[in-house]
């Protein structure tokens, strides 16, 4: 329930997860009531995460009432609150235009440690292939790190 000088407003969320993004959407200064509730209806709160921890600005500017500065501000002002989210649990329709490579978890696994799908595919195809899921994100983080 929001409550102002001349507005009384009452929303609703489904999970506890929209209702917690609403609030971080809220803390983004330009965005209100109005612009976060237009925001959650076009991208769901794993996809909102995803589209920020990516900088995925089109994802996000396809809700009514923002355009690229507003997007742009949002990554920039809920970058951190995401940086150590759990994305792993993100349902497959939620992907954002094709960031992750769907057969490759390790390259999935580089992007959501913030790294760019160029640097993440570049590393990880400079690994041996024979190797298990985890060695292979181990060795393309030494060669990031590098």
């Amino acid at each position: 329930m929001r409550v102002g000088e001349d507005v009384f407003d009452l929303y609703g969320f489904a999970t506890q997860e929209e209702l917690s993004t609403f609030n971080m959407l809220l803390g983004v200064s330009k965005v209100g009531a109005k612009v976060a509730m237009a925001i959650l209806s076009t991208v769901s709160p794993s996809k909102l995460a995803l589209s920020v921890v990516t900088n995925d600005v089109n994802a996000i500017k396809q809700a009514n009432g923002v355009g690229p500065k507003l997007a742009q501000m949002i990554i920039l002002e809920l970058k951190d609150k995401f940086k150590g989210a759990d994305l792993s649990d993100i349902p497959g329709e939620d992907i954002v235009g094709g960031v992750f490579d769907s057969g490759n978890e390790a390259v999935s696994a580089l992007i959501v440690l913030g790294y760019s799908p160029h640097e993440a595919k570049r590393a990880v195809a400079a690994v041996d292939p024979t190797l298990g899921l985890e060695d292979v994100i181990k060795e393309a983080l030494k060669r990031l790190m590098r």
